[in-house]
């Protein structure tokens, strides 16, 4: 007997988290994102490029803090109460953060 099977193209959703920069939207995957945190407070490095604020403590981790507008030398629109910021866990499960 002949057996029939139901096969059907599986399609990987992916969700995006989209944030503003300037006058650009770009998503984030959202695989990517560890945690998004209201802003706290963030200890400068000395000698570190301009782009990086500092870094944070997040459960005991120390995590970098970037500001992507001065990476991408765009106008610094300020932080307030409704400033996040979105951890992003690399490959090497290592953290990074930046202002949304």
């Amino acid at each position: 007997m002949e057996e029939m099977m139901n096969t059907s193209d599986a399609v990987e959703e992916i969700q995006y988290i989209v944030v503003k920069l300037g006058d650009e939207q770009y998503g984030i995957d959202i695989r990517y994102v560890d945690n998004i945190v209201r802003l706290s407070k963030i200890t400068r490095v000395a000698k570190s490029q301009p782009y990086y604020v500092g870094v944070i403590n997040l459960r005991g981790e120390v995590v970098p803090i970037m500001s992507l507008r001065r990476r991408f030398g765009l106008e610094e629109d300020g932080y307030g109460p409704a400033t996040r910021i979105i951890i992003i866990r690399l490959e090497d499960q290592s953290m990074i953060g930046f202002f949304v």
